[in-house]
């Protein structure tokens, strides 16, 4: 089967399970892929917009206990967003998401970015390396050098702890990033350089032995299966054995899944040849 008839028999969320029908991204996501196979893209892209480029959704923040709502604009949303906005050349509704990107901003203490427009005192690794990526989209390399020396700084045997904001304070937490969140910062690391030059191989590579560590046995799909399609996307054309055993599960687990979310991803994984 090829990745047109893969893509075409993805359907659209019937259920609402982890905000697969609220949120933005799993529309950005199956968007791109079938606008790069020259399909039909415009339920999606409309599907998308309409959801305001977020979530969608109330929610709590656990580890600060901080109510977030639906209105919240997300760091993380916008890089689906705008990865599906570049490939139908909507310069102005990109420009309009960067504008919101530097008003969420960095924290002062730390140099890391805030997750979103809610201020949530908790520091998310993943989102200042998406962060750099979405400044080298726009060609605003100075500030991703700044994210990408911040990151490099915080770096701990292959990955990044997160950390909760006391006024001008940081509490550096145990917890550091799952498998699909290091997957995507690997992700965000090599397509800064693609793009920009800034060397980030050396992060790359002590955070793909962190990725073979935590997936030698089993590949880590964590809570709706969605680390399946992101480790697929950071090691391909890097780290052969876990691209093609994430792949094959891929396509076994995650075109099929039952959350959108994870089809979405799975087919923008599938498609997206930036690092082959």
């Amino acid at each position: 089967m090829n990745e047109k008839d893969i893509i075409n028999k993805i359907k659209l969320p019937a259920t609402n399970v982890y905000y697969e029908k609220d949120s933005a991204d799993g529309y950005a996501y199956l968007g791109y892929s079938q606008a790069i196979l020259n399909l039909d893209y415009n339920i999606c892209y409309n599907k998308m917009m309409n959801s305001n480029l977020t979530l969608n959704a109330d929610r709590r923040i656990p580890a600060t206990n901080v109510k977030v709502y639906k209105d919240t604009l997300y760091v993380y949303t916008f890089w689906s967003c705008i990865e599906f906005l570049q490939v139908v050349n909507k310069k102005k509704e990109i420009n309009n998401i960067m504008e919101h990107v530097d008003n969420i901003g960095q924290y002062e203490s730390n140099g890391m970015m805030r997750y979103c427009t809610t201020e949530i005192n908790y520091v998310v690794p993943n989102v200042t390396a998406i962060g750099a990526l979405l400044y080298a989209f726009v060609g605003d390399f100075n500030k991703s050098n700044e994210l990408i020396e911040t990151l490099e700084k915080r770096q701990v045997d292959g990955n990044w702890k997160y950390g909760i904001i006391e006024g001008k304070k940081e509490t550096i937490l145990k917890r550091e990033e799952d498998s699909i969140h290091l997957a995507m910062i690997v992700y965000s690391l090599r397509m800064v350089q693609l793009i920009s030059k800034i060397d980030t191989s050396g992060m790359v590579d002590k955070a793909l032995r962190k990725l073979y560590q935590k997936n030698k046995n089993t590949i880590q799909g964590g809570s709706i299966g969605w680390g399946i399609p992101m480790l697929y996307l950071a090691t391909k054309g890097l780290d052969e054995s876990l691209a093609d055993r994430s792949l094959d599960e891929l396509l076994k687990r995650g075109i099929n899944s039952s959350n959108f979310r994870t089809r979405g991803l799975s087919a923008f994984c599938l498609t997206n040849k930036k690092l082959h």
